[in-house]
């Protein structure tokens, strides 16, 4: 039976990723909040807890965010002017910072920004994608 998410009831949410062990809600506020497996930082919330209810991901609070992406191990964000941030699992390069290996991000530290071309894209597309089902999912968010 489904059930209301209590901790967002006064948020509008428009827009969700999910990956193998955790959930990203998007805000029309802009606002991230995550939740679920904390593992490698995919939450970013610089450590590695489990988040049993959503939590606002600080570090990007300044930032009003237009997408989300949730891989197996890692999360993506887009800002409105099109600023790529990722944190989590880095493993195999997938977080665009040149660094293929795993690693945490400290409290201090926001999820680092992706160097390269800017996201564009007239309508933010949201996915999410688990290896063992295929190719990704592509979901627009209005």
């Amino acid at each position: 039976v489904p059930k209301l998410v209590e901790a967002l009831a006064k948020e509008r949410a428009v827009a969700v990723a999910a990956g193998d062990c955790h959930s990203m809600v998007l805000t029309s506020s802009g606002q991230i909040f995550t939740f679920g497996a904390g593992d490698l930082g995919r939450l970013g919330h610089g450590d590695e807890e489990r988040q049993l209810v959503p939590q606002l991901v600080e570090s990007l609070a300044e930032e009003r965010a237009v997408a989300v992406a949730a891989g197996a191990m890692h999360s993506m964000v887009v800002t409105a002017g099109g600023q790529l941030y990722t944190f989590g699992d880095g493993y195999g390069g997938r977080l665009g910072h040149g660094r293929p290996r795993r690693r945490v991000r400290s409290a201090a530290s926001p999820p680092e920004k992706a160097e390269g071309r800017r996201a564009s894209s007239p309508r933010p597309i949201v996915w999410s994608w688990r290896e063992a089902i295929g190719p990704p999912t592509f979901h627009e968010a209005s």
